[in-house]
């Protein structure tokens, strides 16, 4: 009884201290992507990033701490059943109360006086600045206005390489634009200059790592999508992805041989995402066709996830002992 009492505490701890430190990574990566902001907009940007940020750790956050709990419970059994209600109903109840609370407080739109991005975001002074196969260097950049500037862009002919003295420039969707003598416009797509060396250097080194975050970003973008829809398919979506990283604890406790087991529970982690980005990429409208009920239809990805969590936890249940780690240890 007191090790289930003690899982609500343990949770609540992990959950709020992996919810520090995902938030604060977000907003460290945030900052440094927008490094070549002038700094009294950076720190503006920045501030109006944490609760996004704060909002979009929540369900990493969950899962992480789930992952804990079932470690908790690996090491210090109590009841099967106890521990499993008392684990669900806190994980379930600090997702979805901290998820809604957020929402309700995180603004949708840009808040009114934020100063708009600049030039600098995406463009380096005295430096080769190079976009789509065009190449832009300024000697100065300041307050929107470049200074020496050199344009080659090999694909025209009347401006292989160009100078001018000073030219205008101004940010725009996905990037900026420059005013040339004449009133003509030169358009540039561009990531903010920072991000795009972190992502070139992260992303050869960290390929898994990258593949991880994608798959985060994945599920925010759904969770966004269904509470948009309605509460009730959010609250059923919550309640599948922890249910079933919870019944999903067996496989730490399959085998005899911890690291197996952590290695099918890393590939388990990969296989729910993966699922979720299956279903949506079009199986779902597929089988909609097929099925009659539209509630079933939307709601297809918790419901499978629900089902696969029902396999893994009847598995525990008939053939997995919830205390192998203890009488492994007797047997040595």
């Amino acid at each position: 009884m007191k090790s289930a009492l003690r899982l609500a505490p343990a949770f609540l701890l992990a959950f709020a201290l992996c919810i520090l430190f995902f938030s604060l990574l977000d907003l460290l990566s945030f900052w440094g992507g927008l490094l070549s902001e002038q700094p009294e907009i950076l720190r503006g940007l920045v501030f109006s990033q944490l609760l996004q940020s704060l909002q979009e750790a929540i369900p990493v956050s969950v899962l992480l701490a789930v992952v804990y709990l079932v470690l908790h419970m690996f090491l210090k059994p109590g009841e099967r059943f106890l521990s499993l209600a008392v684990s669900l109903a806190v994980a379930y109840g600090a997702f979805v109360l901290s998820y809604q609370g957020l929402q309700s407080i995180t603004p949708r739109q840009r808040p009114a006086g934020q100063p708009a991005a600049t030039p600098s975001r995406y463009l380096m002074a005295e430096r080769m600045n190079s976009f789509q196969g065009r190449t832009v260097y300024t000697a100065a950049l300041k307050a929107g206005e470049l200074s020496g500037v050199l344009i080659a862009d090999p694909a025209d002919p009347h401006q292989v390489l160009a100078y001018f003295p000073a030219v205008k420039a101004r940010t725009r969707e996905g990037g900026w634009a420059l005013t040339l003598a004449g009133e003509q416009e030169m358009s540039f797509k561009a990531e903010p200059v920072y991000t795009a060396l972190l992502h070139d250097t992260a992303g050869r080194r960290a390929r898994f790592i990258q593949a991880f975050f994608s798959d985060l970003q994945s599920l925010n973008r759904e969770l966004e999508t269904v509470y948009r829809r309605g509460a009730g398919d959010f609250h059923l979506l919550c309640f599948s992805l922890v249910f079933s990283f919870l019944a999903a604890g067996v496989l730490l406790r399959l085998t005899r041989w911890p690291l197996f087991n952590l290695l099918l529970g890393v590939l388990t982690l990969r296989l729910f995402f993966a699922l979720l980005r299956f279903l949506k990429a079009g199986l779902a409208e597929e089988l909609g066709k097929i099925l009659a009920d539209p509630v079933l239809v939307r709601n297809l990805p918790a419901v499978l996830l629900i089902a696969l969590g029902s396999l893994l936890l009847l598995l525990d249940i008939l053939f997995v002992p919830f205390d192998r780690w203890k009488r492994e240890l007797r047997s040595v």
